[in-house]
This record gives C-alpha cells, structure tokens and sequence, in this order.
C-alpha cells in the first residue's frame, strides 16, 4: 500500500449532537492516520458544530470545518466537503456519516484493498447499530423503478455475504471514492437535497463503467437516520 496516501473525510451535520462522541472516538483510534475530516455544518443552531470541534480538539483529529448557518442538503454539504478534499491533494475521498461507529482498523482495510487491487469505488459492510442484522450487504438499483434495495437488510448475519464482490449500488453512509472518479462522474447532484443523491452518482459511475466493491471484512455500525434528522 502507498503509505503516502492521504483520505479527505467528509461528513455533513444536521443536529444529531449524540452521536458525535463514538463518531469521533472511532476516528481517533484508526491505525491509519493520514486524513483530514471535513464536517460541514447544515444544523439551523451551533449546537452540533461547537460539539464536533470540542471532540476534534480532544480527540485530536485533524478537521476543517464550514457553517452553512441552514440546510443546505447533503448533495451540497458533500460537494463542499469533496472540493475541499480535491483541492487539499487528497487521493480518496471517504463520505461518510457521523452517525456511525467502527473500529480500528477500518480504514487502512479498505484502503489498502482498493490499492492493491486498483478499485476506484469501495464500501463496506453495515450493521444496525448494536445489533447483529444487516443494514447493508451491497444493494441494487432497479433501472424500471428508479429504486434502491438494500441487500440483506434486517437479516441476521450468519456469513451469507462475506465474499468480496462487485454490487450495483451502495449508499454513501461510508464510501471509499479515488479522486479520478470526481473528473469523469462528477459531483453529487444538489437538485436531490436529500437521499437520491447517492443514488444518482452511482447510476452515473455505473454507466461510465465502474464498479463498486463490497468488501465485508471492514464493518460499520449505523445508528440509522440520525445525520438526517430522522
């Protein structure tokens, strides 16, 4: 693995003060230390932002922060948080949520799987927080309907999607992107304020050709729905 690559971090706030603490105790205990987190601030008050740069700061976390002072969508706040990233030389962007927690080796795996094998797009595996049942083991995007589908979702996991494969879609909950994929599929659409964002950037990497690698060995635990306000 290259060790000089470094990883722009981006996640976009909205309330969601309680979550913060694993957030952020999960960054700080990362074996792979070479990232800058972005957290872009769409909460109508300063509760959630002044809580992110108190933890930041003890947990000493490397973080650059922007205040929309509204609601700006996550289509918005991930673009910020991806320009940032493009424009500080980072070689991955990692959107993800701050509603989650996982451990310490979470990065570095994915990291260095999508440099071994040269993968431009990689997710992991996802639980609901505190439980043993999938959130998300890969997914797919109906093309008639315009739909996502979580695969395994509510199930039990019992091993029946530990194998490294390619899936069609993935939400961006924790999405490992290289910056090349920036050039060619764009940034995320702000005329989707929410939700189908995701959705439609990786139908439009979909059509350019490349794939999305669901790789189970890296897991994260997802307090689902609060970064969204529920």
């Amino acid at each position: 693995m290259n060790n000089n690559s470094k990883i722009g971090l981006v996640t976009v706030l909205y309330n969601s003060v309680e979550v913060l603490e694993g957030f952020f105790q999960s960054l700080s205990k990362q074996t792979f230390k070479n990232f800058i987190l972005y957290v872009i601030d769409n909460s109508p008050n300063d509760d959630a932002l002044n809580e992110a740069k108190k933890l930041a700061t003890f947990y000493n976390i490397p973080s650059e922060f922007i205040n929309n002072n509204a609601n700006l969508g996550v289509a918005k706040g991930n673009n910020q948080g991806i320009e940032l990233s493009l424009k500080n030389n980072c070689d991955y962007v990692l959107l993800l949520n701050n509603d989650i927690e996982f451990s310490e080796n979470t990065i570095f795996d994915m990291l260095k799987y999508a440099e071994e094998k040269n993968e431009s797009i990689i997710v992991p595996k996802i639980y609901y927080y505190g439980t043993n049942k999938l959130w998300m083991a890969g997914g797919h995007i109906s093309k008639w309907k315009g739909t996502t589908v979580h695969r395994g979702d509510k199930e039990e996991d019992i091993g029946q999607y530990d194998e490294i494969e390619y899936t069609n879609y993935a939400p961006t909950c924790f999405m490992l992107i290289h910056k090349d994929i920036f050039k060619t599929v764009g940034r995320m659409d702000e005329k989707y304020f929410v939700y189908y964002d995701d959705t439609d950037f990786i139908w439009r990497a979909n059509k350019l050709g490349y794939k999305i690698v669901y790789f189970p060995k890296s897991v994260v635990n997802h307090k689902v729905s609060f970064s969204t306000g529920g």
